[in-house]
């Protein structure tokens, strides 16, 4: 059987570049669980990699490596942001984060499914929230259905 989790780019850089729970976010990638996320991931996460180059933290070439194998790896399921926006801005109103987090979480709440994030303040944010039972920070271990 097959687990689904939403997955944002906080989870998704630490495959690629070894960070502060980068062993925890490993465990997401498992055949037997299926990620989705909104296409945004994949500005987010080449956002991060351009980042790191700036600040001498990654060469150019291996952040265009890790680009290279996000845009054609199809082992995230993506969703157009086009269809998210709409419903997103009055989730992002109603728990007052920003709009680019809440697209992760509305995908969360279409598909009824928890959204795993490694981003400490979102997750406190939603954790407060009615929709905590959404929300799962990266070092609780995979629940599988």
């Amino acid at each position: 059987m097959t687990t689904v989790f939403v997955i944002d780019a906080s989870v998704v850089v630490k495959w690629y570049l070894p960070e502060i729970f980068t062993e925890e976010a490993e465990k997401y990638v498992h055949p037997s669980i299926r990620l989705i996320a909104p296409d945004y991931l994949q500005v987010e996460c080449a956002n991060v990699l351009c980042k790191k180059i700036r600040n001498n933290h990654l060469h150019f070439m291996e952040g265009e490596r890790i680009l290279n194998h996000l845009l054609t790896s199809r082992w995230i399921e993506f969703i157009s942001t086009q269809t998210l926006i709409r419903r997103t801005y009055k989730i992002a109103n109603d728990l007052q984060h920003p709009f680019y987090d809440c697209l992760y979480f509305m995908v969360a709440i279409q598909l009824g499914k928890p959204l795993v994030t490694a981003d400490r303040k979102f997750y406190e944010s939603v954790k407060n929230s009615d929709y905590s039972h959404l929300m799962v920070w990266v070092e609780e271990p995979p629940r599988m259905e």
